[in-house]
């Protein structure tokens, strides 16, 4: 095997020889035997997986159609000269792509882009500014009351820093034109630095109460009001990308590296970054609780791979399906077992016959 990887093999040239090999060779697959391969053959991690490239590739995870980056590329040119309803009609394509709150944002585009037929999306952003940064203002209030409620049981000096914190963010909320902006992340982080400084162990668990609220308020990750407060200002270029950003197909680790898992394709998904980052180093276990539609997405995933190189449109990564049933197997402890019968029928008679 070390002569093979010296060699710099292609993943079906890898496979291949082991696969002929094997009298049982459908006994292998299914049971995991590739994966002590995949060990060895571990690629570099500036490996660019091919199938990432692949459009109309739908996400193994949620299902969702991944955006290639030439699409990503191709949507932020044509979104840079489109205006009013020409650019509602482009936004319009890629909208079963999108998820919560780009969804959301674009809905809120369409009634503005009928009435100002001549904007651009910077300009729609800068219309919809004004009563999101209201909105805002008003979830941010709400959370910073209830924050404000609980820290009446501290006692001390936590009690005082605390309340410090709160008066300056209520500040800042009152005046929006005031230089110093509201830093979410920072705010939440100053309680789990008292928190961590605390020796009263009541005051600890309400700093903990008051960390949970905290990360209640709003973001851009969550919120359509705080998406356009935030990118109101920012150029075309990286609103459209980030309208698109949690579509874009990204390369997922099976078995996270984190947990030794190798950089080559046996161990790779094409995933949504979105899903990607949710998931981040989750046991497939966790994961599947919380996403149980992956185990029917991802045999779509399979099927529409499948087809891809049965009709030659994916090069040298014949046995992909193969490796990656056996990956999914063993990484998710059964819970994710794809039927690859199609691939292995082909494999048959492209090579056993030969």
């Amino acid at each position: 095997m070390s002569e093979h990887f010296e060699k710099k093999l292609t993943f079906d040239e890898y496979y291949k020889d082991y696969f002929l090999s094997q009298k049982y060779f459908f006994d292998f697959a299914t049971k995991g035997a590739f994966l002590d391969i995949a060990e060895l053959r571990n690629g570099s991690r500036k490996y660019c997986f091919e199938f990432k490239k692949l459009g109309s590739l739908p996400c193994p995870c949620c299902g969702k159609i991944m955006t290639t980056r030439e699409e990503l590329l191709s949507f932020i040119d044509n979104v840079k000269i489109k205006k009013g309803i020409e650019l509602f009609d482009e936004l319009e394509k890629y909208r079963p792509r999108l998820r919560g709150v780009e969804l959301q944002i674009v809905k809120k585009l369409k009634n503005l882009a009928q009435k100002h037929n001549g904007k651009n999306l910077k300009e729609l952003f800068i219309l919809m500014y004004r009563n999101s940064i209201k909105q805002l203002e008003n979830s941010q209030k709400k959370v910073i009351a209830k924050i404000s409620k609980l820290s009446d049981g501290l006692e001390g000096e936590t009690l005082k820093a605390v309340k410090k914190d709160i008066a300056f963010v209520s500040k800042l909320l009152r005046k929006r034109k005031h230089t110093q902006t509201f830093k979410r992340k920072t705010f939440i982080a100053n309680f789990y630095k008292l928190m961590s400084e605390e020796k009263l162990e009541r005051n600890k668990k309400i700093l903990e109460l008051i960390a949970l609220k905290a990360k209640k308020l709003p973001t851009s990750g969550n919120s359509a009001d705080a998406f356009v407060v935030k990118y109101h200002r920012r150029s075309i270029e990286e609103i459209a990308q980030r309208l698109l950003d949690a579509s874009l197909a990204s390369t997922e680790h099976i078995m996270p590296r984190s947990d030794g898992g190798v950089n080559d394709p046996s161990n790779y998904l094409v995933q949504c970054k979105f899903c990607n980052n949710e998931r981040s180093s989750m046991n497939y276990k966790d994961w599947l609780k919380r996403h149980p539609e992956m185990r029917s997405n991802l045999q779509i995933y399979i099927d529409k791979v499948i087809s891809l190189i049965i009709e030659n449109k994916i090069k040298n990564h014949d046995f992909y399906p193969l490796v990656i049933k056996s990956t999914l197997l063993k990484e998710s402890d059964g819970l994710l077992d794809v039927r690859v019968n199609r691939i292995f029928n082909y494999l048959k008679l492209k090579y056993l016959k030969k």
